[in-house]
């Protein structure tokens, strides 16, 4: 979860310089960005959170994995995640919302600004040697060693930073024999 305000910061202008869907630029390397629904704008907008890039901003990772991995409903998904088949009418909740916004709020605003640790050991000679291969073969055209934020984010303190994400924020079709062959579930799209 850490440095996950730092991701959301990054502009859609840099994440959009760094697809080449069709490899384009012919260095062996294909990845786009995945296009979601934004639940709180009622738009699409550039995933980049979860294991597929499928939710668009820290607040909606936050309320997507309160009802995914928890059972936790908020104002943003309001409804129960039942397995098919299931009469939740008869059993007991938490209250509608089970969450109440502020204390959803700061749970978006930690997850916003969880610290990513100080790098270490970035100047002995063994993780030089490691940095020179990682770039040599070629790693770091999409695990993007360092990236600017941009300087609109609503957290000031994420604004206009350095970070070393080592990700582009792009989905990879890394072959058949590296697929997980599971879809896409988005919850109450």
């Amino acid at each position: 979860m850490i440095g996950m305000g730092l991701l959301e910061a990054i502009p859609e202008s840099t994440l959009l310089g760094f697809a080449d869907e069709n490899d384009t630029n012919k260095d062996g390397i294909s990845g786009k960005l995945n296009y979601v629904h934004d639940v709180a704008s009622n738009s699409k907008k550039i995933g980049r959170f979860g294991w597929k890039a499928n939710q668009s901003n820290v607040r909606q990772q936050v309320a997507a994995a309160f009802l995914g991995d928890m059972g936790i409903i908020t104002s943003l998904f309001p409804n129960e995640n039942a397995p098919f088949g299931v009469d939740l009418t008869a059993i007991a909740n938490g209250g509608t919302p089970e969450i109440s916004d502020i204390n959803f709020e700061r749970v978006v605003l930690y997850s916003s600004t969880l610290a990513v640790p100080a790098r270490r050991n970035y100047a002995k000679q063994s993780v030089l040697k490691g940095k020179k291969t990682f770039e040599t073969i070629g790693c770091a055209s999409c695990h993007i060693p360092k990236i600017k934020t941009g300087s609109n984010h609503f957290i000031a303190a994420l604004r206009n930073q350095t970070i070393r994400p080592y990700t582009d924020l792009l989905r990879h079709d890394m072959g058949a024999d590296l697929a997980d062959n599971t879809p896409d579930l988005k919850p109450q799209e």
